[in-house]
């Protein structure tokens, strides 16, 4: 895990091998050592041979060995769960912050059958587009469709209108709009 061979790192101290990252960090791990024997799935920071930084949990406890104290350690790498559970995390502050900003509309919504306004809960008859325009994030875009256009402009031709809208408009795509898409 830490990229030295067992004869580069035997006998040598942490420092020397320079496998923390953060000195005040083995100053803490070792003063818990000293006070309390041990140390248990503590989060730490460490450098590898090649200097690649790691995040890992460390366990250690103190021992005697022929009237030497002497540190037992394991170090497990979670360097990719720490990162997954990174992403995660903004994962999820994301979509929170979808879900504050998301207006949905739900339930009954009580709408006149002629003219299409909607009841709101005050009972005034709101216009379609104000009503959802209040209650979610859509917008309107303005068009007439070629039943309307031919009912209340039936002296227009509207193939004229066609060409003049596909040689006028374009679509974000770079693509003109149908030809039952007629803008005013």
């Amino acid at each position: 895990m830490s990229g030295f061979a067992r004869d580069e790192a035997l006998g040598r101290t942490t420092p020397e091998l320079k496998l923390w990252f953060d000195d005040g960090e083995r100053s803490r791990m070792v003063a818990a050592l000293r006070d309390h024997g041990t140390v248990r799935s503590e989060e730490v920071r460490l450098r590898r041979k090649s200097g690649e930084l790691i995040t890992a949990l460390l366990t250690a406890s103190l021992f005697r060995l022929d009237d030497e104290m002497c540190v037992l350690s394991a170090i497990r790498d979670i360097t990719a769960r720490r990162a997954l559970e990174n992403e995660r995390e903004l994962l999820i502050e994301k979509l929170q912050h979808t879900l504050a900003t998301v207006k949905a509309l739900s339930g009954i919504i009580p709408i006149c059958m002629y003219c299409k306004k909607i009841r709101d809960d005050q009972g005034y008859w709101n216009l379609l587009e104000r009503f959802v325009s209040e209650h979610s994030s859509a917008e309107f875009s303005h068009g007439i469709c070629p039943d309307c256009f031919q009912q209340y402009y039936p002296e227009e031709d509207l193939a004229a209108e066609d060409v003049a809208a596909e040689s006028s408009e374009t679509s974000v795509s770079g693509a003109a709009p149908p030809a039952s898409d007629t803008t005013t």
